[in-house]
């Protein structure tokens, strides 16, 4: 049987419009129904107007004539997938690389402040007493403290010298020399001192770097456990949105969600 465009010119409440479709012959005189009453006039369009009108709209997006009358009457079928097991397919989806970076500089300065501030105690006691000496004062404390108890071989034989701060080692003198001077003049402080740090705190100097990234790593890693889970959400919200289209179409109780869903962009 044939089957002709129609378009139909539509005056309402002195607005007008067009409606175009596709029709059969029979289905002329049940495209419409009209009434009105004292008040308004309205216009009902028939199921079978409704569907050739979506049928022709499909038409003009590109759709085949005969699948479009399909989709158009609720009379096309869409094998379903097994849905216990259906995944749409997705990129990887990856956290910002830049929490690893920054988590790792963050990490790195903290670890290495601790030690700073370590050596620093271990000097604050000494370093105090340099604070109300003019800078003269405190290299000549300096050198009498930590260096002239070390220099019987400047001296000539006899000459008194003091004795060696607190029973330390010429090495460890020298390094106290270093870190006093370097406290006082706003150097700062070396970090791998062992005389400061003991042994346990080498060891914590020698890994800040590994620390650091361990700790990045985690940081990353749940920022990571929070994507995916993001994605998996939005992933099972897309599943059951198109589970529901699919479910409509066949059903031909949604054909225009049908027709939404797989209209060309």
């Amino acid at each position: 049987m044939e089957v002709t465009n129609w378009t139909q010119t539509i005056q309402q409440n002195n607005h007008t419009g067009i409606v175009s479709g596709a029709k059969k012959p029979e289905q002329s005189e049940k495209l419409f129904n009209s009434h009105s009453n004292s008040n308004t006039d309205s216009l009902e369009i028939s199921e079978a107007g409704r569907q050739a009108a979506m049928a022709a709209e499909m038409e003009k997006d590109g759709f085949n004539h005969e699948v479009a009358v399909k989709l158009a009457s609720g009379q096309i079928k869409v094998n379903e997938p097994d849905w216990d097991t259906f995944e749409f397919p997705t990129l990887e989806v990856q956290a910002n690389p830049k929490i690893y970076q920054d988590t790792y500089i963050k990490a790195l300065v903290e670890n290495l402040h601790t030690i700073q501030q370590e050596v620093e105690a271990h000097y604050s006691s000494e370093s105090s007493k340099l604070q109300s000496m003019s800078d003269q004062d405190a290299m000549n404390y300096l050198f009498k403290t930590y260096k002239m108890p070390y220099m019987e071989d400047v001296f000539i034989s006899g000459t008194p010298l003091p004795a060696a701060p607190n029973g330390m080692s010429k090495a460890e003198a020298d390094m106290a020399y270093d870190q006093l001077k370097g406290l006082h003049f706003g150097k700062g402080v070396a970090l791998a001192d062992s005389y400061a740090l003991g042994a346990e705190g080498m060891k914590r100097l020698s890994s800040v770097e590994e620390r650091a990234k361990e700790t990045a790593q985690a940081a990353y890693d749940a920022a990571q456990k929070e994507v995916d889970a993001r994605q998996e959400t939005f992933n099972a919200k897309r599943k059951e949105k198109f589970e529901q289209t699919i479910a409509r179409i066949n059903s031909g109780t949604g054909t225009l969600m049908g027709y939404m869903a797989l209209r060309p962009k």
